[in-house]
């Protein structure tokens, strides 16, 4: 039986655990998640100028914008952090229209991905080089024409890096995306993955020495994209971690051993390599042999 001392301190207790129990069962729940007004108004003005055939945009409407389709917010900060508009599989009826600059008020955008949708040969809006904390942006497969910005050089916190026209790269495209030079992915020092398959790469005469700009890249895919050799090779080259290199049917037709991009790299961590009809003749033996 408890001491008549200690009786005050015990209902203490019991009382303290009343009423924390109390507020707890009585306050009202926290909102699942909470969003950012301006943020949701910059997704309304972008969906306006898209046109969705399909309604697959369908579930963007009510007042929490974090719960609609191919958005994802931030847990810690409420900001948009996510934002994904495709097209589903197969579907004959695309996302298209306009690309607003109202997507710049989305600057807590760490991935955007517009793949898979049909934008009629626009060009890839150049103010997409203003949203500085993406770390992902994947435009491939949604019919986008003319050059690519070199603004998209100015992301460099880019890590992934993904521009194509078409998931089938044998089938003539309608629309072309070009780019005259690499230049602009040179700045790109984060980037882990880059992805120009079938993006006309032509003119650019630089694009060897461009990518040897690259420490972090991993995997490189620039196949269909009208690549010639370079010469002379670049003197240094960062290339240093890269794992996997898919360059076929690029028009080189000349030695494989005088294809200087890969044989004079060092190439410790390569685990794969394609670069098949590329018009390559010749001794397969490099150095990486010796």
């Amino acid at each position: 039986m408890a001491e008549p001392r200690s009786l005050p301190r015990i209902a203490m207790i019991l009382a303290t655990c009343y009423l924390l129990f109390h507020r707890s069962s009585s306050a009202p729940a926290p909102a699942s998640n909470l969003f950012i007004p301006h943020e949701r108004d910059a997704l309304l003005d972008f969906k306006a100028s898209l046109t969705d055939p399909g309604n697959f945009l369908s579930s963007w409407q009510g007042a929490d914008c974090c719960q609609w389709k191919g958005v994802e917010c931030s847990k810690g900060t409420d900001h948009i952090v996510t934002l994904r508009v495709n097209t589903p599989w197969h579907s004959p009826e695309l996302i298209g229209g306009e690309i607003r600059p109202s997507l710049l008020t989305l600057q807590h955008l760490d991935s955007l991905d517009l793949s898979e949708n049909d934008f009629g040969g626009k060009p890839i809006p150049e103010f997409i080089g203003g949203l500085g904390n993406l770390t992902n942006l994947i435009l491939s497969n949604s019919n986008f024409g003319g050059q690519i910005p070199p603004h998209i050089g100015n992301l460099s916190n880019l890590v992934n890096l993904h521009i194509t026209n078409s998931a089938d790269l044998t089938v003539p495209q309608t629309y072309q995306l070009i780019s005259p030079d690499l230049a602009w992915v040179s700045r790109l020092w984060k980037l882990q993955i880059l992805d120009l398959g079938g993006v006309d790469l032509s003119a650019a005469i630089d694009w060897a020495h461009a990518l040897s700009m690259l420490p972090s890249l991993k995997n490189l895919y620039l196949t269909f994209c009208g690549l010639r050799n370079t010469r002379p090779p670049p003197a240094h080259s960062n290339l240093t971690s890269l794992e996997s290199i898919a360059m076929s049917w690029n028009p080189f037709n000349h030695s494989i051993g005088a294809f200087n991009f890969v044989w004079n790299l060092p190439l410790p961590s390569l685990q794969f390599l394609s670069m098949m009809h590329c018009g390559f003749h010749g001794s397969t033996r490099t150095q990486w042999g010796t």
